[in-house]
């Protein structure tokens, strides 16, 4: 149990790292931000969350990109 704690702590920590110099990068384009928007979902991860709240942020990410890919 001890080996599998260490392993979580390490990955956690790794997460936070990667957020935190993601969350440092300014996106240059929608898209860029788009991507900020999904990893920032990705990384909280969907514990935590209202169950709502994170089915219309998805939907929302998930419409966006069809704008996108359509131009508008």
């Amino acid at each position: 149990m001890r080996a599998l704690d260490k392993k979580i702590e390490t990955s956690h920590r790794e997460i936070a790292d990667v957020a935190e110099a993601a969350r440092l990068m300014r996106a240059v384009s929608v898209a860029g931000a788009l991507a900020k928007l999904e990893l920032g979902l990705r990384v909280q991860g969907k514990y935590s969350w209202q169950d709502n709240a994170m089915v219309l942020l998805e939907s929302g990410a998930e419409e966006l990109r069809t704008l996108l890919a359509r131009g508008r």
